[in-house]
């Protein structure tokens, strides 16, 4: 009797202790599956299955489920079993749009931006076009659920000279093209110091000595060679196309050395032609419809990327995706980084350290020179960009 009058004179604090341990052991249960319960989506890839390692806080890496493979945080991409592509319906499609770019101007980032929303797949790696044999750019491409759409990214696609109306719409019916171009001077310096930087990548060098032909940093083969004057006379003379074989590869100790010659800007040195980019707009829109091409500014989606992917997404016809609290961009920092639906950062390109600056007079230079080709991208873009001068030039390698 004793016991039982006890438990009934105390059994307001019992009830409360048990309260309190059971709300403890819901508490712990809750935060230690807390990304369980928070992120469904996104799965921690399992010993025994196809796991993917890597030096990491909890030694595996997150990865997203994105219907046909995992999606890790470094942007790898693995493919399901053939069981679970059959069963889910996945198939290899050609892409409905292309995201082109000036070099060093955004392109991967934003392919990479574009690869988290469900609607959109994209390529792991750069492909190559090739209109002659489609059928090696198909097999690259990686699968799709039936409402996924695939999206393609080569900024190399911004300098084909290789591009007719028939071909493209022969390929691609009804095909859609981003473009994304950003001061370009500020372009080119920004390809100098990557190219100059002791660290630079070996595939970034082999990929611009790809398009070039031959190999980046070499000398002029000839330096007192008369460009044929052809090629750069009347009003349109700084978008002509120039052969490989004119063109100037040579690296020097500075900026200035590198792209002037004779005190005047050098028209076919490479860091200037691929800054050139009315003539690569230009080439496009002969083969595509205006309605079909989106022109944007780097500067603008490094400084709010949700309101760039806002434009691509109505651009393409993608349900709305993205938000604020996605993204932490740099530009000035050369830091881009994903923070949903799986935390992961776009490598950055090395550059020369310090920063070397730019006299006025350079450019000046460069920027009369260019500026016949930011009318042409200016009068197809049928938007407002800023013009050159009104924004600080920032040199960081974009990638």
């Amino acid at each position: 009797m004793t016991i039982c009058k006890y438990i009934r004179q105390k059994k307001r604090y019992i009830l409360m202790y048990v309260s309190l341990l059971l709300t403890f052991f819901f508490a712990c249960y809750y935060f230690t599956n807390y990304e369980k319960y928070t992120t469904p989506s996104v799965t921690r890839l399992a010993q025994g299955s196809n796991a993917y390692y890597k030096d990491h806080p909890n030694g595996v890496v997150q990865a997203l489920d994105h219907g046909c493979y995992l999606q890790t945080s470094n942007f790898s991409q693995h493919q399901h079993s053939e069981e679970l592509l059959a069963e889910r319906n996945c198939r290899k499609k050609m892409p409905v749009a292309l995201v082109l770019g000036a070099a060093l101007s955004g392109s991967a980032t934003l392919k990479s931006a574009l690869s988290f929303h469900p609607n959109v797949t994209v390529p792991e790696f750069t492909v190559p076009l090739n209109f002659t044999d489609i059928g090696p750019y198909l097999a690259k491409m990686p699968h799709s659920l039936p409402h996924q759409v695939t999206i393609g990214e080569c900024q190399e696609y911004l300098y084909m000279t290789d591009l007719s109306k028939q071909m493209v719409t022969s390929v691609f019916p009804g095909l859609k093209v981003i473009i994304l171009i950003r001061d370009p001077v500020a372009r080119a310096m920004s390809e100098f110091l990557a190219l100059k930087s002791k660290s630079s990548s070996k595939v970034y060098r082999q990929s611009i000595s790809k398009y070039l032909h031959l190999p980046v940093g070499t000398s002029r083969r000839d330096p007192h060679k008369v460009v044929k004057e052809r090629m750069w006379t009347g009003k349109n003379s700084q978008l002509y196309d120039t052969s490989p074989d004119d063109i100037h590869y040579n690296l020097e100790d500075t900026f200035e050395e590198t792209v002037l010659e004779s005190a005047k800007i050098d028209p076919v040195h490479f860091l200037v032609q691929r800054s050139i980019y009315g003539s690569g707009i230009r080439k496009w829109v002969r083969v595509i419809p205006p309605q079909n091409m989106l022109i944007l500014d780097a500067e603008r989606f490094a400084q709010s990327p949700v309101e760039t992917l806002e434009i691509v997404e109505r651009f393409l016809g993608l349900s709305p995706f993205y938000r604020k609290d996605f993204f932490s961009f740099d530009l000035s920092k050369g830091e881009f980084c994903f923070n949903s639906p799986v935390r992961s950062c776009v490598e950055p390109l090395p550059m020369q350290k310090p920063l070397p600056a730019l006299s006025d007079e350079i450019v000046t230079l460069l920027r009369e020179f260019l500026l016949r080709s930011i009318k042409v991208q200016s009068k197809y873009a049928n938007a407002y960009f800023p013009h050159l001068g009104e924004n600080p030039l920032i040199y960081t390698p974009f990638r």
